[in-house]
């Protein structure tokens, strides 16, 4: 497997992830993002900060691939501590045969943070009801739609009802062609404390 240009593939995904949770408010915050215009309204996010808590806990793994033009790249994310405040996820590039490349780079967010990520400015991003097959199956849930007309890219991400945390799918696109497509390939919730399931590839 080639890498990809794994920083900014995973930067694009990272500020898309609603990890796990604690006991922070359930409400998206009151004040709008920095890129959110002066009106301030935003969309709901697709999951509240319990949802997200109830999920995302020590143990929870997830393996996504990352596509753009000519380039792959394979990561595996697994939530390592969790706390009132937060938690921290180790993200471990894989190589071709699933084996990890280097040491993973541990990330520590505020559940606050995490939530917020997935916030958006109604001026920018509709949201809609959407199903896709993928391959963790038929998956239904909150397909927001996130222009960024300076940068001449659109941004559709596929948050699934009973996955609470990161877009099981999420495309970019720009002049017409898909320049960046992460995916879920993979979810094992954590072995205690979790509603989340099972989910193995579909062949």
């Amino acid at each position: 497997m080639r890498r990809a240009a794994g920083s900014a593939a995973a930067a694009a995904l990272l500020v898309l992830v609603t990890a796990c949770g604690s006991p922070a408010p359930d409400e998206p915050a009151a004040a709008p993002p920095a890129a959110a215009p002066a009106s301030g309204e935003t969309l709901p996010t697709p999951f509240t900060a319990g949802e997200i808590r109830e999920v995302w806990q020590p143990g929870l793994e997830l393996v996504l691939r990352f596509r753009s033009p000519g380039r792959e790249e394979w990561q595996r994310w697994t939530v390592a501590t969790a706390d009132a405040d937060g938690c921290e996820i180790d993200y471990q590039l894989l190589a071709a045969d699933g084996q990890p490349l280097g040491e993973p780079d541990r990330k520590r967010s505020s559940w606050a943070e995490l939530r917020d990520h997935a916030l958006f400015p109604v001026e920018s991003a509709r949201r809609e009801r959407y199903q896709r097959e993928t391959p963790l199956g038929a998956l239904e849930g909150w397909l927001y739609t996130v222009g960024e007309p300076e940068a001449g890219t659109e941004t559709r991400m596929l948050f699934a009802d009973r996955l609470p945390g990161a877009p099981v799918w999420m495309a970019t696109t720009a002049g017409g062609e898909v320049v960046l497509e992460v995916v879920q390939m993979e979810r094992r919730p954590a072995p205690d404390g979790s509603t989340d399931e099972a989910l193995e590839p579909v062949e």
